[in-house]
């Protein structure tokens, strides 16, 4: 069996993203560009990017943790090339 550390801190994670969207008061005044002009939108982005954030933290330390790296970032950050 693994041991629980990750995903203990997943949890985490998951809790101060909660708490942080739904803490999240929208700025004053409302700039036109605000999203629906809702608050609820905007605790939903606070609360996601801050679960981004503190997910790909936890990924770098459990990495690290193993003596590993990141090897690829995906084929889309991936740039080749070719000179004939």
């Amino acid at each position: 069996m693994r041991a629980p550390g990750f995903s203990a801190t997943t949890s985490l994670a998951a809790v101060v993203a909660l708490h942080a969207g739904l803490s999240a008061s929208p700025p004053r005044p409302l700039p036109h560009v605000y999203a629906l002009q809702a608050t609820t939108a905007y605790r939903a982005e606070v609360g996601s990017a801050t679960f981004c954030a503190l997910y790909l933290v936890a990924i770098c330390i459990r990495l690290a943790w193993h003596w590993r790296t990141f090897t690829r970032v995906g084929s889309v950050l991936e740039i080749r090339i070719s000179i004939r």
